[in-house]
C-alpha cells in the first residue's frame, strides 16, 4: 500500500491521487500540499469542504478543486502529459510561489488549473500551464464551521474552524485545526496527521487588501513502496491487505508555511505583491522497491533515507499602469531561493520477495551515518509587457522577460559545482471576438521551468535537476452555446527537455519531448437541473534524443496517455429540495511502462457516484455528503515517468457531515 492510496481519507488533493511521478522531492512537494490542505483555515462558508458541489462551480473541464474534491482533465500535478510538480508553475492569488508547500484547502476559494483559454487571465503564462490557488477572504460577521465523518477504510476525520470580522469590515481573522488520528490503510497499516493555522486580512478600503497566513503540520505513516516490472510482462495483481514495505520503514514529515499577499489600486496604477516562506523536514521518507517478473517474483530493496530538510523564500511584485482606456503597461519582478539539504540513503537488499509472500522483513542492521548534499537554487525573472485593445473586438498582448538561474551543488567533501543560465523569454497572445458568442485566440510562450528531482530508484536519488526552457503554442476558440453552456476547444504543442534514466541508472535531462494535442471542454447546465463538466484531450506525445536515436528508447515517452477524458454530472432532484446526485467517470489511455516500448499498461476507466442532502439541526445547517469512489471496483496497473507501478485503489466509501451557521 502506498501513500497515494490514502488520498481520500487524508483529504489528499487529486494532485497526489493520480501521482504522475515518484521523484522523492516532487513527492515531498505533493505531501506538503496535502499537509497544508489539512492544516490551514476555513474562510467563507460557501466554500467549505464537502458542502460545495464542484461540478456547478467549475468554469471549464481543465481542472478545478474545491475542498476535498477535484474534477477535470488536469490537476495540481500534471497538465497535457507534463508534470506540473516538476515544472513548479504555481501561484497564490496570482502571485508566484516556490512550491515546497502550498496553501491548504480550507483557506481556499478554489484551485484552478490555467491552460488554454483560461490561461489568458495571466499576463505571464507558463508553457506547461499554471496552478492558481485562490485564497478566500473572511466573510462579514462571525462564523463557525465543523466537518466530521468517516473517510476511506472507515477512518475518522475531524475539521473545525472559526472566523470573525470587525464591525467596519476592515479586519478579518480565521483559525482552524484538523485531526486524522487513526487513518486505516488498505494494507492494514495506519497513519496519522495533525495540523493547524490561521489567516488574517486587513481591508482599509474597497481597493486594498493585505492577507497574511501561517500553517504547520505533521504527517506520520509507514514507509512507501512500489513495484517495477523486470520482464516485458506485468506482475500479477497484489493481494490486500498486505504491507509490502520493509520493517521499520516510515514517513515522517513536518512543514511550515507562511505568506503575505497584498494588492491595491490607486488611479491608473495597480500593485499586486506577495512573499512566502516554507520549510520542510523529512525525517525520514523511506521507500521499498520491488522489481518483479511476470510471475510476481524478484528481490526487494529497502531504501532507508536519512533526515533531509529544505526551505524556500519566494515572491513577486507586479505593477500595471493604464495608459488609456484601451492600453495597459505591466511589469513584474519575481524570484526565489530554494535550499535542499539532500540526504543520502542506505540501500539494503532484503532478499527474495514476491506478490504472494511479500517482503522479507528480517533485521536490516545499521543504515549508516547521515551525509547531505547542499543544493542551492536561485532564480529571478524580470518582465515588461504591453496590452492593447481595439474596439472591444481584438486584444493583443505581449511581454519580454529576462531570467537568471543559478544552481550550486556541494557534495559531501567536494567543491561546489555551479550552473548558470540567463535566457531571454517572451509570450504573445491575440484574442479576436468574431461575434458576441464566439471568440478565437492564439498564444505563444517561451518560459523557464523546473525539472524536479531524481526518483528513489535512480543512482543519483534525491538530486535536484536543472531548470529547462520550454515553449508552448496554441490556437483555439471559446463559444457560448447558451447563457449557461460554454464550449472551449484548441490545438496546442508543448515542447521541452525531460529527464530519464541513462545507461548508468542516473536520472538526468536526457530527451526532448514534444506533446501535440486537441483539447475539448463543455461545461454548464445541459438540461433543467442537470449540470455537466465534460472534457477530453487527445495527445500525440513524442520524444527525441540520444537514447531514441540509438534504439534504446521508444519515440513515445513513458507514463503518458494518448487519450484522457472526464465526465462529471450533478443533478438537482426535483421535488426534494436540496437533494443532488452526482457521478464522475474518468478515462486514462494506455501508457508505456518501459522506455524501450516493450511493455505498457492498458487503459483504465474509474467511476464515482455520490449525493448531497441538506438538513436542519437546530440553528445550524447540516450537509450530508456520501461518496463512493471506484464504484465498479476497477483494478489495473498504473505507471508514471519513473516506471514505478501501482494498483488502482479499490472501491471506497466516504460519508461526511458539514455543519455551518
Amino acid at each position: 500500500m502506498r501513500l497515494a492510496d490514502c488520498r481520500s481519507y487524508h483529504a489528499l488533493p487529486l494532485a497526489w491521487l493520480q501521482r504522475t511521478e515518484a521523484r522523492p522531492f516532487a513527492r515531498f512537494r505533493r505531501l506538503l500540499a496535502v499537509v497544508a490542505a489539512a492544516s490551514s483555515l476555513a474562510a467563507m462558508p460557501a466554500h467549505c469542504q464537502s458542502s460545495t458541489d464542484v461540478v456547478t462551480e467549475a468554469e471549464d473541464a481543465f481542472g478545478t478543486r474545491i475542498g476535498l474534491e477535484q474534477i477535470g482533465l488536469y490537476n495540481e500535478s500534471q497538465v497535457r502529459g507534463f508534470s506540473l510538480a516538476q515544472a513548479a508553475n504555481y501561484e497564490v492569488d496570482g502571485v508566484y510561489i516556490a512550491t515546497l508547500s502550498t496553501p491548504g484547502n480550507p483557506i481556499l476559494q478554489g484551485v484552478t488549473t490555467r491552460v488554454g483559454w483560461n490561461a489568458l487571465q495571466s499576463d505571464l503564462p507558463a508553457p506547461s500551464g499554471i496552478v492558481d490557488y485562490s485564497i478566500a477572504s473572511p466573510g462579514a460577521g462571525t462564523h463557525t464551521y465543523l466537518e466530521t465523518g468517516l473517510l476511506d477504510q472507515w477512518s475518522p476525520y475531524l475539521f473545525g474552524t472559526a472566523s470573525t470580522s470587525s464591525i467596519s469590515g476592515k479586519w478579518g481573522f480565521t483559525a482552524g485545526l484538523q485531526a486524522l488520528p487513526y487513518s486505516q490503510r488498505i494494507d492494514g497499516a495506519h497513519s496519522r496527521q495533525f495540523g493547524g493555522g490561521f489567516v488574517a486580512e486587513w481591508r482599509p478600503d474597497k481597493d486594498t487588501s493585505i492577507k497574511g497566513f501561517a500553517s504547520a503540520s505533521d504527517f506520520h505513516s509507514p514507509g512507501d513502496w512500489g513495484f517495477v516490472a523486470t520482464d516485458p510482462a506485468l506482475p500479477p495483481k497484489p493481494d490486500y491487505p498486505r504491507n509490502y514495505a520493509a520493517t521499520d520503514s516510515r514517513t515522517d514529515v513536518a512543514q511550515f508555511l507562511a505568506g503575505v499577499i497584498g494588492r491595491t489600486r490607486k488611479g491608473r496604477w495597480d500593485l499586486h505583491a506577495g512573499v512566502f516562506y516554507s520549510a520542510l523536514d523529512l525525517n525520514p521518507v523511506d521507500f521499498t522497491l520491488l522489481p518483479l517478473d511476470h510471475l510476481g517474483e524478484g528481490r526487494a530493496l529497502a531504501i532507508y533515507s536519512h533526515r533531509g530538510t529544505a526551505n524556500a523564500i519566494s515572491g513577486e511584485i507586479k505593477v500595471a499602469y493604464r495608459l488609456s482606456g484601451s492600453s495597459r503597461l505591466f511589469a513584474s519582478l519575481r524570484g526565489r531561493e530554494t535550499i535542499y539539504r539532500t540526504p543520502n540513503a542506505s540501500v539494503i537488499d532484503l532478499g527474495p520477495a514476491s506478490i504472494e509472500d511479500g517482503v522479507n522483513s528480517g533485521d536490516v542492521g545499521s543504515i549508516g551515518p547521515t551525509v547531505r548534499t547542499h543544493d542551492v537554487i536561485r532564480q529571478a525573472e524580470m518582465a515588461v509587457g504591453l496590452e492593447q485593445r481595439f474596439s472591444d473586438r481584438l486584444l493583443l498582448r505581449g511581454a519580454l522577460r529576462k531570467a537568471f538561474y543559478e544552481k550550486a551543488v556541494t557534495p559531501p567533501g567536494l567543491p561546489t559545482g555551479r550552473r548558470t543560465d540567463a535566457p531571454w523569454l517572451f509570450n504573445a497572445e491575440a484574442v479576436l471576438a468574431l461575434s458576441r458568442t464566439v471568440t478565437v485566440f492564439g498564444t505563444y510562450t517561451r518560459g523557464i521551468e523546473e525539472s524536479g528531482s531524481a526518483p528513489t530508484n535512480a543512482t543519483n536519488r534525491f538530486a535536484a535537476l536543472p531548470a529547462v526552457t520550454a515553449t508552448q503554442s496554441e490556437l483555439g476558440l471559446d463559444a457560448k452555446l447558451s447563457p449557461k453552456l460554454a464550449f472551449i476547444g484548441s490545438i496546442f504543442q508543448v515542447a521541452k527537455q525531460t529527464p530519464g534514466f541513462d545507461p548508468a541508472g542516473a536520472y538526468r535531462l536526457i530527451n526532448k519531448e514534444r506533446h501535440r494535442g486537441v483539447e475539448l471542454s463543455l461545461t454548464g447546465e445541459v438540461a433543467s437541473g442537470l449540470s455537466a463538466v465534460l472534457g477530453a484531450v487527445f495527445l500525440d506525445p513524442r520524444q527525441e534524443g540520444e537514447p531514441v536515436d540509438a534504439g534504446l528508447e521508444a519515440r513515445r515517452p513513458v507514463g503518458v496517455s494518448g487519450t484522457v477524458a472526464t465526465a462529471s454530472l450533478s443533478y438537482a432532484v426535483p421535488g426534494l429540495l436540496g437533494l443532488s446526485l452526482d457521478g464522475q467517470l474518468n478515462y486514462t489511455g494506455a501508457q508505456l511502462v518501459h522506455a524501450n516500448g516493450d511493455l505498457k499498461v492498458s487503459a483504465l476507466a474509474v467511476a464515482n457516484i455520490g449525493a448531497r442532502y441538506p438538513l436542519k439541526l437546530g440553528p445550524r445547517n447540516v450537509v450530508v455528503r456520501l461518496l463512493v469512489s471506484n464504484v465498479l471496483n476497477a483494478s489495473a496497473w498504473q505507471t508514471s515517468t519513473s516506471q514505478i507501478l501501482e494498483r488502482t485503489p479499490p472501491r471506497a466509501i466516504r460519508i461526511t457531515f458539514s455543519l455551518r451557521d
